[in-house]
């Protein structure tokens, strides 16, 4: 893992990832890293189900009790899982804990989770990851994977046998969400291990952390770029948000 100095504007920040992205291109294409932002730089890449204040919770319970009982709430959304990996998305995005870690292949988007709950006084962070990396890391060659490879993460309740590393990988973008978030996972096998701690990746995983009390300046530019909250959650709740920064910001 690689720490860059910490950022203190929006294009201090595009540079950096610009620079990564250029140092990593090893491959016949585009090379999109995947982003996470965090609000705080000293949380590590664990996801919540093994976070302590989660470690009380059964996921087989979880998954069971989430998808008998969300049906009635799904018109919102405008989505209809179609198979338990759905489900299991749909279970990350509105806070149920899970082994998953929401990524993004854009990294405007990571900074934006980043700065938008950071407190005052926060020094919020990016991190910037090559996927192939970790999947080479945990055994499954330098690729992407969709959910059809790794089924063994996520099988039915009661089976035992789910792998022990984390993988990384591409989801369907069946709901609207996943589609406006340029979504991405990592998903945690039975290893409670951080992704952060993970030797193997050495520089082909990088935290940039924004500069102390600069979450509000950053966010603001991002607004000025047409980053907000509209563009990670396209939903009224997300208008209203909009509405109430952009007129506060004109007084």
């Amino acid at each position: 893992m690689k720490d860059l100095n910490p950022v203190n504007s929006l294009s201090a920040y595009v540079t950096a990832i610009l620079e990564i992205t250029r140092q990593w291109e090893a491959h016949e294409y585009s090379f999109r890293p995947w982003c996470r932002g965090q609000s705080s730089s000293d949380w590590r890449l664990v996801p919540t189900i093994y976070r302590p204040e989660h470690s009380a919770f059964d996921e087989d319970t979880l998954r069971w009790d989430f998808k008998i009982r969300a049906g009635p709430f799904l018109g919102p959304t405008g989505f209809t899982p179609v198979d338990d990996w759905d489900w299991y998305f749909l279970m990350q995005h509105y806070g149920v804990p899970t082994r998953l870690l929401d990524w993004t292949e854009s990294p405007l988007f990571a900074l934006y989770f980043a700065v938008r709950g950071a407190g005052e006084n926060a020094t919020p962070a990016v991190w910037v990851m090559d996927p192939w990396s970790l999947n080479e890391a945990s055994g499954f060659g330098s690729c992407l994977l969709d959910t059809g490879q790794v089924d063994k993460y996520l099988p039915p309740s009661g089976v035992k046998g789910i792998p022990k590393g984390p993988a990384a990988l591409q989801p369907p973008l069946r709901s609207m969400r996943l589609v406006a978030q340029k979504s991405t996972f990592t998903i945690h096998g039975t290893a409670n291990v951080p992704i952060d701690e993970i030797p193997s990746l050495g520089e082909r995983l990088v935290r940039i952390k924004v500069g102390p009390k600069l979450a509000p300046v950053i966010k603001d530019e991002l607004f000025r770029m047409g980053v907000s909250e509209t563009s990670v959650f396209p939903e009224l709740s997300s208008l209203t948000k909009d509405l109430l920064d952009y007129w506060r910001g004109l007084r």
